[in-house]
């Protein structure tokens, strides 16, 4: 995000902290909402901060399908948020723990399973290219799964 969308959006936070009440905030987090993972869908990692430091809660929220903001990151292939879960052990633990959707995937299932989003196919041409892509996510998602920090920082944003 540019300076100024990023002004922009801690504003419009800021202003919905001040003009509710803490209750009414938690009441609105509470529920689905469709904002955090909207974000995390798209990817915009900064947008995505602002709203957690302000409301850490929203770390451990999900959807319907019980789908945390980083369950999105990892079907939607935003490794930009799914980096925050990787430094952040206890975050980690839960969110690997979880068991999400209809058929009770992991995180794990998510990585393997094709982009929920096509067009991150696309990010690299030819097809070689697209599965060593795919395979490169899902052996990071398998290695901090499995404690390790090898193949990490292979990751192709």
């Amino acid at each position: 995000m540019n300076p100024k969308e990023h002004k922009l959006v801690k504003l419009l936070w800021e202003t919905l902290v001040n003009e509710l009440e803490y209750y009414q905030i938690s009441e609105l987090i509470r529920k689905p909402w469709p904002l955090p993972y909207d974000v995390a869908k798209e990817g915009n990692f900064e947008f995505l901060s602002i709203l957690i430091r302000e409301h850490p809660a929203l770390i451990f929220k999900v959807d319907m399908d019980r789908y945390s903001i980083f369950h999105t990151a990892v079907k939607y292939r935003r490794a930009n948020i799914f980096r925050f879960v990787h430094r952040t052990p206890s975050i980690k633990d839960t969110i690997v723990a979880s068991l999400v959707g209809e058929e009770e995937n992991t995180i794990l299932h998510l990585a393997a399973m094709l982009p929920a989003d096509q067009d991150q196919l696309n990010v690299v041409s030819g097809a070689a290219l697209q599965m060593q892509r795919e395979l490169w996510w899902f052996k990071i998602i398998r290695n901090i799964i499995a404690g390790s920090e090898q193949a990490y920082p292979t990751i192709i944003s």
